[in-house]
């Protein structure tokens, strides 16, 4: 899947807006203390949980992660592996966001086929859009709170 998106923002104040919402995200579901700095080429984790199935590890890491260019990101699971990668290119507009995200299904199981798998990316993208709506709008707020 790829989505091509011009934002009204810096590369930079996207880069810092997305190791907030990674290091708080991380803060919340694995009650850990980081702060957005430490998310940052070579940063990973893994996290063991039981279900009926049995015991399920799941790993994410940061795999690269260039200031204000680039960040790439990868999950690792029995069932799927997934590279993310957001690369982000000047514009006169604010940024262009080149979002890719390519998933290997080790688990036939799993692996939506059919109408199935254009159900998920259509909802897939429409997340993702969201999300980058959300964040430009998170973004002015700040902008409008530093000139007050």
């Amino acid at each position: 899947m790829k989505i091509e998106r011009t934002l009204n923002m810096s590369p930079e104040e996207f880069y810092e807006a997305m190791q907030e919402s990674m290091a708080h995200q991380i803060n919340v579901e694995l009650s850990k203390s980081l702060s957005p700095e430490d998310i940052q080429t070579g940063y990973s984790h893994k996290v063991k949980t039981t279900t009926k199935n049995g015991t399920r590890t799941t790993r994410f890491a940061v795999v690269k992660a260039i200031p204000g260019k680039e960040m790439v990101i990868s999950h690792h699971s029995q069932d799927a592996r997934s590279k993310t990668s957001y690369k982000i290119f000047p514009d006169p507009a604010g940024l262009k966001l080149v979002f890719e995200q390519n998933t290997e299904y080790l688990n036939p199981d799993v692996k939506p086929s059919g109408i199935r798998l254009k159900i998920t990316d259509i909802l897939s993208i429409g997340k993702i859009n969201r999300q980058l709506t959300d964040l430009e709008m998170k973004i002015e707020k700040k902008r409008k709170k530093k000139k007050a």
